[in-house]
């Protein structure tokens, strides 16, 4: 007998104990396909654009196709009831029940609090909009899912990687399948990272140089991926991969003296790589799955594992230092530094709140955007669109029983792939499945730290490595093929019946990926984001009229493929109100010729306030800006709030626009939903309270207000201001100032800093000094300082100097401290005092050029013999 050599990988296979008959052309084509989808999918950009997706499909099904004219090999039970393939499919039909509209006596006995918030976000009846010739908008119907078409599309994918799974598993139980796909994986990965080397070292701020990228810095950019935790993933994956080759020993199973350099330089790639991404979570999936390899690998494998560690780690991480100067070892250094991982603690704690809600059966599969708004206490200015953990992301948006079925399916991979190591017969077999279970374990423990499974590329990848591993485990008790069997019409049925339902289900599936890749396509054009990017609630104020027309257009255009895109229906809403700015603006302008006027009453909140006010509601929807540009704004926010009616900016510009709704809501009812839902979106808090003041309800508006200044504290003087202009000083002080002793002091300088409103700003300092003792968030140079700054304001100069100088004491390099002390001390006249802390302050503080103009200014009033003549204003100090 021959032996059995690389080139000769299916005429013989140990693991099926025996020589098998050459596999049809249409199976070799199926696999070369599987084969090339998977290489090519992550330079597509990672296959996150509609139109990858929709060529992945196109190639599962075609693979379907080909394997059932070919037809797979017997075991269809057991290929249906593997483990990893249930959990798939487990996952599609939670989406399923979830995507699903219910009668409310059955949405209310799954989910009764979910049901209650629903009966809170949705009227009792529809409303139409005045003087709109559609028909009326329906409201939603009660489902699970918080985002019902994002659900439907995650079940979509879902069908699409259980269809792969299973067409990888009909390609039959060869290790040489296996090899194959390792090989070209890890020699793909290896060309990924140099890829992401080269392009980081020339970093145009675009991806292929061509381009452009929302990552500002070139080592995040993650090469062909947009982000680095994607490509992080994907060189564990090709790590793994390729280390099986440095374990493998020769094909007469001689060990090698040594590994060749064609077999370690992709390792080194691959590592540099991986440290050079500055992916904390790669960086640890790596090394815990470098752990499991050496437990589960065996002593000699695991010993020449730990020894091309220790070669290639320190070669790459040395070679990356010199390159980065030392930026990727920092960054791998902050892995235990809670202070590095807030933002993400953050959004951690409030995936779990959100799921307080939705325990069993989660918020749906793709909503977590929608589902976390109201949760998160901070507006950091970005939509958070994943966990950056893929267990609590699933916990959130498939409730417990989505967590147990990934679990599950985790376990049963393990197991699967521990015994398809222990059936391995020869050694090279057993390298290539450690190195297979070295790609999934760091993947596996990746995944608690990113989203990386969610990209198509990275789910493709890892869903053909774990079908060759499930495909290799041999059962426990396997049956000897019976020849009759073998023969009859029945198996030869059942051989291609299983591919060809595969190729239908594939088949049934690509309609939807193609509406998405034309909604897409018509927005490729226009200045609009990529579709799922965000769900904006600011107004696009900087296009021109000719922009904001193609953006309408285009929308329509992709609501037509997409009807029930809440993001769509949204973006158009505000796209049609951006148009009614612009164009009431230039009527008013021509009309009164004070531009400053036309653009006060250009503003959609003007009209919600005449209209507030008295204005009769037909003579303001008779208008022709009102008519062609807010109603079908109206009517879009509508749709938005019916495919998704946890959307608070849908409700927030409903809010704006209630006159033109019939039956006529209150902007106050409206509001209502969106303090609960908003969570920290100060912009659209900011117009729920406008709205709400407007239509009477100055309670509701001053809660919106504190809540907006809450949740972004470092840009709050637009906020004050309005509060302030709308509200009396003792309402603003009472309802709608935060917590905190420095709330009273900032907002008094900012909002009420005319002579004749000196009585308002000493109740606002002696509120500050009320706050001081119960204010527990200061430092002690805070504290002074902020204590200092009311008694100053407070006239009380022989109490606030020394209060002052303690400050300084405590806390010398704060600039804006020294420029407070400076401008104080400049009002009262002490020019040497005035000098000496300017001199002081542009030593510590070369940076900030208001100490050195404040130094310029004494040297002349020392000159002149004058005092400086500088009123105290310490220029609104952030609380």
């Amino acid at each position: 007998m021959r032996r059995q050599g690389h080139d000769e990988p299916d005429r013989y296979d140990v693991q099926r104990n025996g020589p098998v008959e050459p596999r049809p052309w249409a199976a070799r084509a199926a696999e070369a396909l599987i084969l090339a989808t998977a290489l090519l999918s992550p330079w597509a950009f990672g296959s996150v654009e509609a139109w990858a997706e929709w060529l992945i499909g196109a190639s599962i099904a075609l693979a379907a196709v080909l394997l059932a004219i070919a037809g797979c090999e017997s075991g269809i039970r057991r290929r249906l009831l593997c483990g990893p393939g249930l959990a798939i499919a487990g996952l599609a039909v939670l989406g399923l029940v979830q995507a699903i509209p219910l009668p409310q006596a059955v949405f209310a006995r799954l989910a009764p609090a979910a049901a209650a918030d629903r009966a809170a976000m949705v009227p009792e009846q529809p409303e139409s909009v005045l003087g709109d010739p559609g028909p009326v908008v329906g409201l939603s119907r009660p489902t699970l899912s918080l985002l019902p078409e994002a659900t439907r599309h995650e079940v979509v994918r879902l069908a699409g990687l259980w269809a792969l799974f299973q067409c990888v598993l009909g390609l039959g139980r060869r290790s040489a399948a296996l090899r194959r796909f390792g090989r070209a994986t890890a020699i793909n990965a290896a060309i990924v990272a140099a890829f992401a080397l080269v392009q980081a070292l020339t970093w145009t701020g675009s991806i292929y140089w061509s381009r452009p990228s929302p990552i500002v810095d070139g080592w995040n950019t993650g090469g062909p991926f947009i982000g680095h935790g994607a490509l992080a993933a994907y060189l564990n994956l090709g790590l793994g991969l390729a280390l099986a080759s440095l374990l493998t020993p020769d094909p007469d199973g001689r060990r090698r003296s040594g590994p060749t350099v064609l077999a370690v330089l992709p390792v080194l790639v691959l590592v540099a790589g991986l440290i050079g991404s500055q992916s904390r979570a790669g960086f640890v999936g790596m090394a815990a799955a470098g752990i499991v390899l050496a437990v589960v690998a065996g002593r000699k494998f695991a010993t020449r594992a730990i020894a091309v560690a220790a070669c290639a780690v320190p070669a790459a991480l040395a070679l990356w230092i010199a390159v980065d100067s030392g930026a990727a070892s920092r960054r791998v250094a902050s892995i235990g530094d809670a202070r590095s991982l807030a933002d993400r603690l953050e959004i951690w704690g409030a995936s779990l709140r959100a799921g307080a809600h939705h325990r069993l059966l989660g918020t749906g599969l793709g909503s977590f955007a929608v589902a976390v708004a109201a949760e998160t206490p901070t507006d950091h200015g970005v939509v958070f669109a994943r966990a950056e953990n893929e267990y609590l992301d699933i916990l959130l948006e498939g409730g417990v029983v989505g967590l147990a079925i990934v679990a599950a399916g985790l376990v049963t991979l393990a197991r699967r792939g521990l015994r398809a190591l222990d059936a391995a017969i020869e050694p090279r077999d057993r390298a290539l499945i450690a190195g297979a279970l070295f790609s999934l374990t760091a993947l596996a423990v990746q995944a608690a730290g990113d989203f990386s499974p969610h990209i198509p590329a990275i789910a493709v990848t890892v869903v053909i490595l774990a079908a060759h591993v499930c495909a290799l485990e041999r059962p426990v008790a396997m049956a000897a093929p019976s020849p009759v069997l073998a023969l009859s019409r029945r198996a030869h049925v059942s051989r291609h019946l299983e591919p060809a339902a595969l190729a239908l289900l594939a088949l049934a599936i690509l309609p939807h990926e193609l509406a998405r890749a034309r909604a897409e396509a018509c927005l490729a054009g226009t200045s609009l984001p990529p579709p799922g990017s965000s769900y904006p609630a600011l107004i696009p104020r900087d296009e021109s009229d000719a922009d904001l027309l193609a953006m309408i257009d285009a929308l329509g255009a992709a609501l037509m493929d997409r009807p029930d895109w809440a993001e769509g229906h949204l973006r158009l809403g505000l796209a049609w109100v951006a148009r009614y700015e612009r164009t009431a603006t230039d009527w008013m302008a021509g009309a009164t010729g004070d531009s400053e006027l036309a653009a006060m009453m250009g503003d959609p909140l003007w009209l919600h306030g005449r209209a507030h006010a008295g204005a009769p509601i037909a003579e303001i929807a008779d208008q022709e800006p009102v008519h062609t540009c807010l109603v079908p704004a109206a009517r879009a926010f509508l749709q938005a709030r019916r495919c998704a009616p946890s959307l608070a900016a849908a409700h927030a510009y409903l809010a704006s626009l209630d006159y033109l709704l019939d039956p006529r809501a209150t902007a106050a009812d409206h509001a209502a939903r969106v303090r609960q839902l908003a969570g920290g979106d100060q912009a659209t808090l900011a117009l729920a309270a406008r709205a709400a003041f407007q239509s009477g309800d100055a309670a509701l508006a001053a809660r919106c207000w504190r809540l907006g200044l809450q949740v972004r504290p470092w840009d709050w003087e637009d906020l004050a201001l309005a509060a302030a202009a709308s509200l009396s000083p003792a309402e603003v002080l009472a309802d709608v100032l935060p917590p905190g002793a420095g709330w009273p002091t900032a907002v008094a300088e900012l909002a009420y800093s005319s002579p004749e409103d000196a009585e308002t700003r000493a109740v606002f300092y002696r509120a500050s000094l009320d706050r001081l003792p119960s204010d527990t968030s200061l430092s002690p140079g805070e504290r002074l300082h902020l204590e200092a700054l009311a008694r100053a304001g407070l006239g009380q100069p022989e109490l606030a100097a020394p209060l002052f100088d303690a400050a300084m004491r405590r806390e010398p390099l704060r600039g804006d401290w020294r420029e407070n002390l400076v401008a104080w001390l400049l009002d009262r006249g002490d020019l040497d005092a005035a000098h000496r802390h300017a001199v002081l302050g542009v030593r510590l503080n070369p940076e900030r050029p208001a100490i050195r103009r404040s130094l310029e200014k004494i040297d002349e009033a020392i000159a002149r013999g004058t005092t400086a003549g500088s009123p105290f204003r310490h220029g609104s100090p952030s609380p």
